[in-house]
């Protein structure tokens, strides 16, 4: 609504609502709320530059942005526009430096630049976790296109500020975005960023690659564009074509020496004779890339076709851990660890030297797979192998270990999962059953995420009338009867949290039943193998894959120290 430059900042007012109290025997209120509303909407602009002034000052590079300001004041109507804008400005100059002092970061959000700003938005798209951010409704126009094409999009709206933001980036947030991208829509983005840029020096870019080529790339990357992304946006030389097509071309002849499908001396060769046909076969680069490998030192050449030759062989080498019909499960780990459950378990007692966080969370992973799945995740050995569960602890071992927890340490779990919103939210109540004819209380929120859960008393066979509800139904219906039956509850409630959590990532999927979900997004096996930099978790498709491509969940790279310090990198293999 406001929209107001202050020295170069500039003030954005989206959306004021009024609500205005007259005296209910004034003669023509209307008339008041339309000179108030024109002064808020001509006026207010223009008064807000003398109290932002100090407010915003040396701020000019940051990026603030505040979800919802309530602010309660007096105007006379008598008054003329201009003092009712300045008092509406006043008021809300004071209640945003209110805001801007607290600690509360879900109601005010900051970024030191622009790039930082981007760089956050390219990460959290690239984990599909964007669509949940209040502050990234500047790209809410990117929100309906696949990852890649939206990642893209953000990059070339402004070549300089991409490339800023990709530099920002961590190198797993980095290999994230490269690995949502995949391999033409990084290579589009190499083509225009290169298109855009200024002539460099040949020798300058080609000794800044090599120097960066000689190491390990990030064991994720399997692309030339790809690869050629990580080296542009992890050296510090400032961005030219030259720079652009010195890491294609070297990154086209690096993934070709990994590959083991030609060998130096004829690379060399070709490269001597400027044979681009020859080129183009051995490393499969086009003729341009391939010619200009001609304008690089030959000994910086050979010694990294030498150090690359070393490379593959060192990086071929990797470890069998296992396979598990269960491969859903990793794309629901992101939603598993963000849960409290480390902050909330703090000084429990462990289970045979595992600690209880991990354990509840391995729970929590097989109830997300359903009631008549868990026990089925619980014997899985690849889940026990990354969750740390040793063959030693049973469920029988797990039923007595939360039954000696007693009910402090419950309704202390009980109070941080429904506690969670940082905002008040609108919640219902629903008398729900599963198909065995058992009865539950459930505190429903607006976005169908559970906020309390209750085990009814046996009703009358009478009263049971209607179809079960589908999600009480998948993760209570057939649960495991050595559990505790309020452990199995309390199990259930984050379980559904992680679903729906996931379901919203999804485009179209959010009031999806979970059998439903299960049984088109969640239903594929997985497959892992170690390497010394990293772990490759190869995961087949189920019968909706498509939908799990576009939103990222099923690629890219992930961190999950608590299974492994090493990144985790999710490939689609189906």
């Amino acid at each position: 609504m406001a929209n107001t430059a202050i020295n170069g900042t500039r003030v954005i007012v989206r959306k004021w609502s009024s609500t205005y109290l007259v005296p209910n025997t004034h003669p023509n209120p209307a008339r008041i709320r339309d000179r108030l509303d024109a002064s808020v909407h001509d006026d207010l602009p223009a008064a807000l530059a003398s109290p932002m002034t100090a407010l915003l000052a040396g701020q000019d590079d940051e990026l603030i942005f505040v979800r919802r300001l309530e602010l309660d004041f007096s105007v006379d109507a008598g008054w003329d526009r201009d003092a009712i804008a300045a008092q509406c400005a006043q008021a809300l100059g004071s209640r945003l430096a209110r805001e801007l002092l607290s600690a509360d970061s879900t109601n005010v959000i900051r970024f030191t630049n622009r790039a930082a700003y981007l760089a956050r938005f390219l990460a959290d798209r690239s984990t599909g976790d964007a669509g949940s951010r209040w502050y990234y409704a500047r790209f809410g126009g990117l929100r309906h296109l696949p990852c890649g094409a939206a990642l893209r999009t953000a990059l070339l709206d402004d070549v300089d500020l991409g490339l800023d933001a990709l530099r920002s980036l961590t190198e797993n947030e980095l290999a994230c975005v490269i690995a949502a991208l995949g391999d033409n829509e990084g290579a589009r983005i190499c083509s225009a960023m290169s298109a855009r840029s200024p002539d460099g020096d040949d020798a300058g870019a080609f000794a800044t690659i090599i120097a960066m080529a000689r190491g390990a790339p990030h064991g994720s990357i399997s692309s030339a564009s790809g690869l050629a992304l990580w080296w542009i946006a992890r050296s510090d030389m400032t961005a030219t074509r030259s720079l652009f097509q010195a890491a294609h071309a070297i990154a086209a002849m690096t993934l070709a020496l990994r590959s083991e499908r030609v060998s130096t001396d004829l690379l060399l060769r070709a490269i001597a004779d400027r044979d681009a046909a020859a080129l183009a076969t051995l490393a499969r680069i086009d003729a341009d890339a391939a010619l200009y490998l001609r304008e690089c030192p030959a000994a910086l050449l050979r010694d990294l076709l030498a150090k690359g030759k070393a490379l593959s062989v060192t990086e071929s080498t990797s470890e069998f851990i296992g396979s598990t019909s269960f491969g859903g499960g990793f794309v629901l780990l992101d939603d598993l660890f963000a849960l409290p459950i480390e902050q909330v378990t703090r000084g429990w007692p462990a289970l045979e030297s595992i600690g209880a966080d991990q354990v509840l969370r391995f729970l929590i992973l097989g109830s997300c797979s359903g009631g008549a799945r868990a026990t089925s995740v619980f014997a899985d050995p690849l889940w026990r192998r990354l969750f740390g569960i040793p063959p030693t602890i049973t469920r029988r071992a797990v039923a007595d270990w939360l039954s000696a927890l007693g009910p402090i340490c419950r309704r202390r779990f009980a109070r941080a999962l429904t506690g969670r919103a940082a905002q008040p939210v609108a919640t219902q109540q629903q008398r729900l059953r599963d198909r065995h004819g058992r009865w539950y209380r459930v505190v429903v929120e607006d976005d169908g995420s559970w906020r309390m859960l209750h085990c009814l008393p046996a009703m009358h066979a009478g009263q049971i009338d209607g179809e079960p509800d589908e999600d009480i139904d998948f993760l209570l219906a057939d649960g495991d009867p050595l559990l505790p039956r309020a452990w199995s509850l309390l199990l259930a409630l984050p379980a559904q949290h992680v679903l729906r959590r996931f379901l919203r990532r999804l485009l179209g999927f959010s009031a999806s039943h979970l059998t439903y979900a299960q049984r088109n997004l969640l239903e594929f096996s997985a497959s892992i193998d170690a390497q010394a930099e990293r772990i490759v978790v190869r995961l087949t498709r189920p019968p909706l894959g498509l939908i799990l491509n576009f939103a990222g969940c099923n690629r890219g790279v992930r961190t999950w120290p608590s299974l492994d310090v090493r990144p985790f990198a999710l490939f689609n293999d189906g």
